[in-house]
């Protein structure tokens, strides 16, 4: 590729290529300065998306976030990528709204990507619980379909979300998922004992609160 941009330096594919080449290497600085060359010797759109794209990772990995996000919208071509980094970018920059925009889009454009779907519960569990747990419960499915190991966060993750909503039956499968056998299993299970403390017909949250304090200390 450097040849052929030494020899014909107005083909925007060379630089663009040279720059993808360059970026790996670190020197960003030739990664801008091809970068422009290309986007001033071609209107193609594609070929400009690309310029813009490599533009949009030089920046974002100097931390120059606010700029690598002006860029990334001007790929024409979006990628689901691109959607992903841009989600991390506005979390970055504290626009959380847009980031979680950002990530639906990008499990909507691959619903096969279950780190995509994991990032998004992450970032809606504070503000919509319901959509958190649909897309932590998408993302274990993803998972397990693919044969690959479903890590204790995800499952615990799971198991809060259904204790906050009263689903305590839920919850207790999903942690009992996590725990495995032992000997908590008798302070978990229906034969659990009973806080004197507690009174019969009291709140389950409060009791099963209660039962977990009391076998813990």
């Amino acid at each position: 590729m450097q040849r052929a941009f030494e020899i014909y330096a107005y083909c925007a594919m060379s630089p663009n290529y040279l720059a993808n080449h360059f970026f790996f290497t670190g020197q960003h600085f030739l990664v801008e300065q091809l970068t422009e060359i290309a986007l001033a010797v071609t209107i193609h759109g594609p070929t400009k998306s690309h310029s813009y794209y490599n533009l949009a990772r030089s920046y974002h990995s100097k931390g120059d976030y606010e700029k690598a996000s002006h860029l990334f919208w001007r790929c024409t071509l979006i990628t689901v990528r691109q959607l992903k980094v841009l989600g991390y970018i506005c979390v970055r920059l504290g626009h959380t709204k847009n980031a979680q925009e950002f990530l639906k889009k990008a499990t909507k454009n691959d619903p096969r990507d279950a780190q995509a779907f994991l990032d998004l519960g992450k970032l809606l569990i504070s503000t919509d619980a319901g959509d958190a747990l649909d897309a932590f419960k998408t993302a274990r499915n993803l998972l397990k379909k693919d044969d690959e190991e479903v890590p204790t966060e995800l499952f615990n993750n799971i198991g809060v979300l259904h204790f906050e909503r009263g689903e305590f039956q839920l919850a207790k499968q999903t942690f009992m998922k996590i725990l495995g056998d032992g000997i908590w299993v008798k302070f978990i299970g229906s034969d659990a004992p009973r806080d004197p403390n507690v009174e019969a017909g009291s709140n389950p949250r409060e009791e099963a609160q209660s039962i977990l304090l009391t076998n813990c200390i």
